[in-house]
């Protein structure tokens, strides 16, 4: 009885530890959902879903999985393949277009990025920013910005990026001159045919347009054509093995998506720093911004720090951390508080 007891036990143990594909689906359109990031009961990342929305987990194991365009949800890795997900519901600021032109497009963005080290939270940093890009050329100029850090209490993980200057260091997420839609496009091996984007004959990245909600997601691989990118400085190597951005726009009135009608951001990268196979670690970095505010303007005058202290406190609350990030910042430290830049 006793042999049979432990046989039971090891056969459980291994059933818990067993990989399970799991797809992870639109609730309202059933179709996957590509670059969805997936992290464990105690905030660890995991790992990220592939263009079909797959994953592989252990089962019996609790997970939380967050993207930009779904509300986060919590599950348990069991016999069921498929982990539904339900959209966020996010309205764009009303922007008014005169038949003149203005000389900006000023607008603001709640953003948050989040570090990892070694699947462990390094650095979270939130706040709003600020920016003015010239409706002619194009050029984007920074306004003012206001954010709180977090850092890690974990001395291990801080001394890890410590020893090389190449780590990421955590910034402000950032506007470019062209939306990820117009560089798409501008790429001549880069092509955009029905909801699949293709690099070559090479599915990497998806485009789908929701009426219902009017907008377009775009999700597209970043390092196309190549699979990864190496970089050698002061004896350490560093290997970029995923770069994925989606951005998802108003899609009212337009065929062709540009950086005026983007409605928010994701970035994912990840890196691996070793230096002489003595020892490495791995980067996961997360940026992520909403447009919470947006004109058109003839001239360029940065928002005050009064008024950007109460915008904070505003769009904190209107785009609040999921309750894994909440709970992990609670062991954290905050190392600044209220910075304008």
């Amino acid at each position: 009885m006793r042999n049979f007891i432990f046989v039971l036990f090891l056969f459980l143990g291994k059933l818990t530890g067993i990989a399970q594909n799991i797809t992870l689906t639109d609730s309202l359109t059933k179709t996957p959902i590509f670059s969805a990031t997936v992290c464990d009961a105690d905030g660890n990342y995991i790992g990220r879903t592939d263009m079909n929305g797959n994953i592989n987990l252990k089962k019996g194991r609790a997970y939380y999985v967050s993207h930009i365009c779904y509300e986060p949800k919590k599950f348990i890795c069991d016999d069921n393949t498929s982990v539904v997900m339900s959209p966020k519901s996010y309205t764009m600021p009303d922007l008014v277009v005169t038949a003149k032109m203005k000389k900006y497009y000023h607008c603001k963005v709640f953003f948050r990025n989040v570090q990892y080290v070694d699947s462990c939270m390094k650095y979270y940093i939130d706040g709003v920013r600020e920016f003015f890009i010239d409706t002619k050329s194009r050029k984007v100029k920074n306004g003012n910005a206001i954010c709180r850090m977090f850092q890690t209490t974990n001395k291990d993980i801080i001394q890890k990026n410590r020893a090389v200057m190449i780590g990421f260091n955590p910034g402000l997420a950032g506007m470019e001159k062209r939306s990820l839609y117009e560089e798409t496009l501008k790429n001549k091996r880069k092509r955009i045919e029905g909801d699949i984007v293709f690099g070559d004959s090479t599915q990497i990245g998806r485009y789908e347009v929701y009426p219902d909600k009017r907008e377009v997601v775009l999700s597209c691989d970043l390092l196309y054509p190549k699979s990864q990118r190496k970089l050698n400085l002061f004896g350490y190597e560093s290997i970029r093995s995923e770069d994925n951005s989606t951005e998802v726009y108003d899609a009212d009135g337009t065929e062709a998506p540009t950086i005026f009608d983007l409605k928010s951001y994701h970035r994912y990268r990840h890196i691996k720093f070793s230096r002489k196979e003595k020892f490495s670690w791995e980067n996961d970095c997360e940026d992520t911004f909403f447009v919470v505010e947006r004109e058109y303007t003839d001239t360029m005058e940065p928002t005050s720090e009064e008024i950007m202290r109460q915008d904070y406190g505003k769009y904190s609350e209107m785009y609040p951390a999921d309750e894994k990030t909440k709970s992990q910042l609670a062991g954290m430290e905050e190392v600044n508080h209220f910075s304008a830049l």
